[in-house]
């Protein structure tokens, strides 16, 4: 009976160490893992405070159900289920999504959070978040964290994000007809994401270019039987183009 008390009690304070790091680490996934300890209403997989108007939620759940479609569309058929949760205000965007204000962010787990702020009510940005929750519960978790560079992972979801801003037409002026285009596939995130705001534009142009000439619609199922299958980004990408 020591023993399995001994090891009980091994076992609580590795969990509770772990926790306590995760917390620590990533402290807007961790709230979202525990939203339902919070004073959110729940309809479905939608997260959003009482006092948020319902007529926004009403628009809000159009524009998620148009962002699944497009997805849909995209993908041929969906495996992901994440959860929504809304943020009417800068500091719950703060607690749930980002430290900095973006229109929404996704944080991909065994279930995704897609956070989306007051910005963020909009059919590409939230189409966008969910091209993101579908590639990493096709690949996991783990995989998308450790194999796949942001810049692919960024280049996917902008397939599906007709956003003028970020045209590709704008993109052939700004690179001299695709001839001047930044380094993104050696870039870690904190350099696709870093610079001024004219910078991570052209990041994220580029990235929306060379995925489609590297044709998703012809490659892209392949290129995750292949990563599921252990092989590296690099045999993975190569084998497709």
């Amino acid at each position: 009976m020591k023993k399995i008390v001994k090891v009980s009690l091994i076992l609580l304070v590795i969990l509770m160490s772990t926790m306590a790091i995760h917390a620590i680490a990533m402290p807007q996934l961790s709230r979202c893992l525990v939203i339902d300890a919070y004073e959110f209403k729940q309809v479905g997989n939608l997260y959003y405070r009482p006092d948020v108007s319902e007529e926004k939620i009403t628009a809000l759940t159009t524009l998620l159900e148009q962002a699944k479609e497009r997805n849909l569309e995209f993908w041929g058929n969906t495996t992901a289920s994440p959860k929504f949760i809304y943020c009417d205000t800068d500091d719950d965007y703060r607690k749930f999504g980002s430290p900095m204000m973006t229109p929404a962010g996704t944080h991909p787990h065994f279930q995704s959070y897609v956070i989306i702020s007051r910005e963020g009510l909009n059919l590409d940005i939230l189409a966008h978040e969910i091209c993101h929750a579908e590639l990493s519960a096709r690949v996991g978790f783990v995989t998308r964290a450790l194999k796949l560079p942001v810049w692919f992972d960024e280049g996917v979801a902008m397939q599906i994000d007709h956003r003028n801003y970020y045209s590709l037409d704008s993109l052939a002026v700004k690179s001299n007809q695709f001839t001047e285009l930044p380094d993104i596939e050696n870039m870690g995130p904190a350099q696709f994401w870093g610079g001024n705001h004219s910078d991570i534009r052209m990041n994220y142009l580029t990235a929306k270019y060379k995925i489609q000439q590297w044709d998703p619609e012809q490659n892209l199922s392949l290129f995750i039987k292949k990563i599921n299958e252990g092989a590296s980004f690099e045999e993975a990408y190569s084998f497709n183009k």
